[in-house]
């Protein structure tokens, strides 16, 4: 089965006995923000075991989810960081 290809939508797809991670993009789409991949679709799709990153290129914000070692909880359970990148991209290093 392949995955639809979706304007602005890029992912890495691998098939499983979870929901479609594909479903929940679709269903999504058009109104998808970094925090409905965090709250809803990586942890509906079950995907992150290890790693869920989004990237919000609009407010420069970074959302990372990883696993908990002493629960042993995904990364898709866990609550997610949240960087203002804002500070980084101003400072004096990139001009």
């Amino acid at each position: 089965m392949n995955h639809p290809t979706l304007e602005d939508v890029l992912w890495k797809a691998y098939h499983d006995n979870n929901m479609c991670f594909a479903n929940l993009v679709q269903m999504n789409y058009g109104k998808i923000t970094a925090e409905t991949v965090v709250q809803q679709i990586a942890p509906l799709g079950e995907t992150g075991d290890s790693q869920v990153v989004v990237m919000d290129y609009d407010t420069n914000t970074l959302y990372s989810m990883y696993p908990n070692p002493k629960t042993s909880n995904p990364g898709y359970n866990c609550p997610a960081i949240k960087l203002d990148l804002n500070p980084f991209f101003s400072a004096s290093i990139w001009n």
